[in-house]
């Protein structure tokens, strides 16, 4: 009975409220905080639940789990970053916050995942199926690392029942707080790695002349640095266990994003990224250059002092620093290149940061991807290289996704590490940057080492 009376008077408050905006159309959004619960427990309870969802979780960071759209956006055809700016313009601005005060980690956000390139008249997709989205979540979860916050965003429409959404939202309020810790220790068997390594040793002739022929046009000067990726596709026994694969990341990638995009039970991303494209929080501008890969193990000094590695790593950050100053931003301040772990691999790694008074997250997605980590160097060059070479679209991979806030901040990853989940089929991309100096049995070890990173947690 106090559970009920405690719903009549946050409902009656909410839409008290609702009216003392006299709106008759755009969104309202509101939250409220609960005490911590793991955000992989509270997962489980909703996976099934909801089409689609978003997991975004980081070590010491802000994480959060998206479920079901109040408003979204394909982002199709060209001109793919200006689509997301005008859909993100438009919705913020019909944002009413129902808080008088509120925390930075919950601010309202709309999420974004991109394809690798645009959808134009030069580059067509067979399908739909990589068009990603914008997406304003009907329900956010957010972790700060000390509580749990829930924003709920409704659309006024006289369609919507808004005591039913109240209520909705409620019934997830109850659900978090009464989850309880999960053990996922359990079995995930669905292919065996040994199906995985004949599949790449299968394609390995083709893979070894692919890289080859990189090489060849890197020694011959027509192109300073590519990036070429390889692709593995297995058919799934049975549905796999997110959660459990989810769980394992958060174990063996510490140092990485965990990510899941979901757009319905038959099409998901999911993966652990270790690259930052750029984070933007209160004027404080990060980038992040991660080039040069070595396996964990390896003597960690030879590995910072190689000059094929420093090569590659070296495109990065050049190429950051340009854009940079394309840009107008010239106080930026360049870190020491440090050695960064993710599970079983080193990368090398250099922190770019500035500090801005106001710059479009839009604009920088458009100037930073794709940046010489994923794709090559000069750009242009390299993009007409990896149609000819790479005999797969890349569709998602190596694409930038992340938020934007209802204030300008915003952070995005690139889509790297990871799977994708598509009618029954799963399919693994990974890549390796070629410059001055690679040798191409390393370049394919490097490639097996990258995709079996992630296979190692799924197949058995």
């Amino acid at each position: 009975m106090d559970d009920k009376i405690a719903l009549l008077n946050f409902s009656d408050d909410i839409l008290n409220k609702i009216e003392k905006t006299r709106l008759t159309k755009g969104i309202i959004s509101f939250c409220i905080e609960l005490p911590f619960r793991d955000l992989i427990d509270i997962y489980s309870i909703f996976l099934e639940k909801y089409n689609f969802s978003i997991f975004w979780e980081e070590n010491n960071n802000i994480s959060f789990l998206a479920l079901d759209k109040c408003k979204s956006v394909q982002l199709k055809g060209p001109n793919r970053f200006q689509l997301a700016k005008d859909f993100n313009d438009k919705t913020l601005k019909n944002i009413i916050n129902l808080e008088s005060q509120y925390k930075f980690s919950s601010l309202t956000k709309i999420f974004y995942f991109f394809t690798f390139r645009e959808n134009s008249n030069k580059y067509q997709f067979d399908n739909d199926f990589s068009i990603l989205e914008g997406v304003l979540p009907k329900f956010l979860i957010i972790n700060d690392g000390k509580n749990i916050t829930i924003r709920m965003n409704i659309e006024i429409d006289p369609r919507i029942s808004i005591r039913d959404n109240i209520n909705e939202f409620w019934d997830i309020r109850e659900k978090i707080i009464s989850s309880k810790s999960q053990n996922y220790n359990y079995g995930n068997a669905n292919i065996s790695l040994d199906d995985f390594y004949k599949s790449f040793y299968k394609n390995y002739p083709l893979l070894n002349k692919q890289i080859s022929a990189a090489i060849k046009l890197i020694n011959d000067g027509c192109i300073e640095k590519l990036v070429l990726g390889s692709k593995l596709i297995f058919q799934l026994k049975k549905k796999l266990n997110i959660i459990q694969i989810l769980n394992k990341l958060r174990l063996s990638q510490t140092n990485a994003c965990r990510y899941l995009w979901k757009r319905n039970k038959e099409n998901m991303i999911f993966g652990a990224s270790p690259e930052k494209l750029f984070s933007l929080k209160e004027k404080v501008l990060q980038l992040e250059a991660i080039a040069g890969t070595e396996k964990i193990g390896f003597d960690m000094d030879t590995f910072l002092r190689s000059d094929k590695n420093l090569r590659e790593h070296n495109f990065v950050i050049n190429y950051l620093i340009e854009n940079l100053k394309f840009l107008n931003i010239r106080n930026y301040k360049k870190g020491e290149i440090k050695v960064k772990e993710f599970g079983n691999i080193a990368h090398l790694c250099t922190l770019i940061s500035a500090e801005v008074n106001k710059i479009c997250p839009f604009v920088l997605l458009e100037k930073l991807h794709p940046s010489p980590a994923v794709c090559g160097f000069p750009k242009e060059k390299a993009l007409d290289y990896l149609d000819s070479l790479e005999n797969f679209d890349r569709g998602n991979y190596a694409s930038p996704f992340g938020w934007v806030d209802v204030e300008g901040n915003a952070d995005f990853r690139v889509a790297l590490r990871g799977a994708r989940i598509l009618n029954g089929e799963i399919e693994f991309i990974a890549g390796s940057g070629l410059v001055k100096g690679s040798i191409c049995e390393k370049e394919i070890d490097e490639i097996k080492l990258k995709l079996a990173s992630l296979a190692n947690l799924i197949f058995d």
